[in-house]
């Protein structure tokens, strides 16, 4: 009897093995499909000679369009895109509201693509068939992914700087903007009031030349301190912040958090944010790099 034992024994173990063998073809076929939906739902960056070849768009940089003629206005926006990038299609129904708002309120409306022949199915989809048509080529500088939405003001210089799909709160933002051109450059920043982003120049104007103190904050590891930093800089890292800062910043001055050092933005709004919980009422950032800050709860994906 113990042959018939013996079998069911190794039937039951052949059973048991190609149970899991089956679930682990399942898992494997869950997590390959996954990845290919996370894949799609990336940002599609833009490739090719044009791409390596050229800097990259900067916020307070010059930005020209190669053979462009027309007279500048006091806002112009360059959409960047791509008619097989998944977010630039989805994005498809604020280009209409963006098309429609740009055209009354004399925003030129500019959109660079790869291809113009291929894109014309994409472009009237998106209600962009009229807007000033241009491929990346075009571009004196190249973006890192698509969708990008550049703010020019009238000397061409890029102002604001919007990467990937905008949620409800930035499309709403940028609408806004055309409606009101005369927000792209704010003619005060709100030091007394609350957070701000500064370059030098304004550090300069609103806190030197009007006297108001301040204390210049290095959030960054003390070994990166030590290989370089501005001048009079206070280093307290991003970890201990929230601990030392009570005891050894003064909640009369304004704490400027310098951002032109750190590699990752988010540090700066963490920075801004753990300042604040800290009672400073009077906070800035640095030359911040604005094309994350902008769009602080995006990342950028690079392949």
């Amino acid at each position: 009897m113990r042959a018939p034992n013996k079998l069911r024994e190794t039937v039951a173990a052949f059973a048991r093995e190609a149970s899991i063998v089956t679930i682990a073809a399942g898992l494997i076929e869950v997590g390959l499909r996954w990845t290919n939906e996370w894949q799609a739902a990336k940002p599609r960056l833009e490739t090719g000679a044009s791409a390596s070849a050229k800097r990259q768009v900067e916020v307070e940089s010059p930005l020209t369009i190669n053979g462009d003629h027309e007279k500048s206005k006091s806002l112009t926006l360059i959409l960047v895109l791509s008619p097989t990038c998944p977010h630039c299609i989805r994005s498809q129904s604020f280009y209409k509201r963006l098309a429609a708002e740009a055209a009354p309120h004399s925003v030129r409306l500019v959109v660079a693509v790869p291809d113009k022949a291929k894109a014309g199915e994409f472009l009237a989809g998106a209600g962009l068939i009229r807007a000033d048509l241009r491929v990346w080529a075009d571009l004196s500088a190249a973006v890192s992914s698509t969708p990008t939405l550049l703010a020019l003001d009238s000397g061409r210089v890029v102002r604001r700087v919007w990467v990937g799909r905008m949620n409800e709160h930035r499309e709403a933002e940028i609408l806004d903007l055309c409606r009101n051109p005369s927000k792209l450059i704010p003619r005060g920043l709100p030091i007394e009031t609350g957070e701000a982003n500064l370059n030098k120049e304004d550090l300069t104007r609103l806190l030197v030349l009007s006297r108001q103190p301040f204390t210049l904050v290095d959030v960054r590891e003390r070994d990166a301190f030590a290989a370089g930093h501005q001048r009079g800089a206070t280093n307290i890292p991003l970890s201990e912040l929230a601990i030392r800062s009570s005891n050894e910043l003064d909640e009369k001055h304004v704490i400027v958090v310098d951002c032109g050092w750190v590699d990752n933005p988010r540090s700066c709004r963490r920075a801004i944010e753990a300042l604040s919980k800290e009672g400073f009422s009077r906070v800035a950032a640095l030359n911040a790099n604005l094309q994350y800050w902008e769009t602080c709860n995006m990342t950028a994906i690079h392949e």
